[in-house]
């Protein structure tokens, strides 16, 4: 689950910027070493810099929010290297692969920026700097069944959608008991539907799905529908089972309901009541229909979350490694590269963060790195996921 703010920071930098143009050639008397240093160090970014076809692709004021965040995250640019079109930008505290085509005239016809990888010296200097990034930060990484890292580990925060770890856990040990099967079918019911991430909000009520296909959507897009509707069949009783201190274990669609202005005077009481007084609580959110995104608390709502420990966390990856659900999707601040298996879910909203990977190494070690930050100001996701993805690629 992903608020609207963290989504679009995500997207930006998790994702790539790609914008590509016809162009004859590199020319004039600009090269493309020079054109990127301009970008990062020249305010205002100008259109002539770039060819039409460029500018209709991405508005500059898009590009140049892109630049002004980078810079904000990882500090100035230091370095740039680039050869042939394809090179490699150094920011203060990361680097950034880029490819660029310039034309005839010297002007940015193509553009991209990869994901950044955090530079810092040691392992010590990334896990101060994530500890940084917010109010609240837990760390654990585990190598080979060893501790390496127990910062705050046991620590109960929120974790946004790293939740799903625990329904997914609910999944698999009920399909290894023979209880379901993963080609079994169910039909989207209409209490299912919720907010994005995800797809299957625009599918209509009644369309089939296999069990297998909720379970990679709500992993692999963390798709809100596909993980209400897994909880509904499994029985929320089988993931509370797995977590204790969840109860009621909300589905996203009644954690939405009550993160809305109208449901402050709930989200109140649900602070502060027993569990039996909360299940009535839920229960009366419920009634009233799922709200649009715009309804939402633009701040955090810790009262109405998914709590675990990076500990946790660790746990569950490591008891679902070799799941092909939990493969890393493109997304993902890890890659498959240098690993036999790796495996990924996190989790954002505002103020709330997680990053939970794992992996085997080619000899058959085992990896675990989970990192949660909450805040009540904006969290840098793309400087998080920066150093996340640097820490893990330490253990490899």
């Amino acid at each position: 689950m992903a608020s609207r703010n963290q989504s679009r920071v995500a997207g930006a930098f998790l994702a790539f910027v790609l914008l590509m143009s016809p162009a004859p050639g590199i020319g004039g008397h600009l090269s493309e070493t020079a054109a990127i240093e301009r970008l990062f160090r020249d305010d205002p970014i100008r259109e002539t810099w770039f060819t039409p076809t460029f500018r209709a692709q991405l508005p500059l004021f898009q590009l140049s929010e892109i630049v002004a965040q980078l810079t904000r995250d990882f500090g100035p640019v230091v370095s740039v290297e680039v050869n042939r079109g394809a090179g490699v930008i150094g920011l203060e505290h990361a680097t950034i692969p880029v490819r660029i085509k310039l034309n005839a005239r010297g002007q940015i016809g193509v553009l991209y920026f990869g994901r950044p990888a955090a530079t810092a010296s040691n392992t010590s200097e990334i896990i101060d700097s994530l500890s940084g990034l917010g109010d609240t930060v837990s760390v654990f990484a585990r190598v080979d069944g060893r501790e390496r890292v127990t910062r705050s580990a046991d620590e109960r925060l929120a974790v946004g959608s790293a939740f799903k770890l625990f329904v997914l856990t609910a999944y698999e040990q009920a399909v290894s008991r023979g209880d379901i099967r993963r080609d079994d079918v169910v039909r989207l019911a209409a209490d299912d539907l919720s907010l994005p991430t995800g797809v299957l909000q625009t599918v209509p009520v009644g369309t089939p799905v296999t069990l297998e296909t909720l379970a990679a959507l709500m992993i692999q897009q963390s798709d809100n529908t596909a993980t209400d509707a897994l909880i509904r069949v499994l029985g929320r009783n089988r993931v509370e089972n797995l977590s204790a201190h969840n109860r009621p274990f909300l589905t996203t669609g009644e954690a939405f309901r009550l993160k809305t202005d109208m449901a402050a005077d709930l989200r109140r009481r649900y602070a502060t009541a027993a569990e039996d007084e909360r299940r009535e609580i839920v229960k009366a959110a419920r009634s009233h229909p799922i709200p649009s995104v715009d309804k939402l608390v633009a701040g955090p709502t810790w009262t109405v979350e998914w709590f675990a420990s990076t500990r946790e966390l660790c746990d569950l990856m490591e008891a679902l490694k070799g799941s092909p659900i939990l493969a890393a999707t493109p997304a993902a601040p890890v890659t498959a590269e240098h690993w036999a298996w790796v495996g990924y879910k996190g989790g954002s909203e505002f103020g709330v963060l997680n990053f939970t990977a794992a992996g085997v190494r080619a000899d058959g070690t085992p990896v675990c790195l989970s990192v949660t930050v909450n805040s009540r100001a904006a969290i840098p996701v793309a400087r998080g996921a920066s150093l996340f993805s640097g820490l893990f690629s330490t253990y490899r």
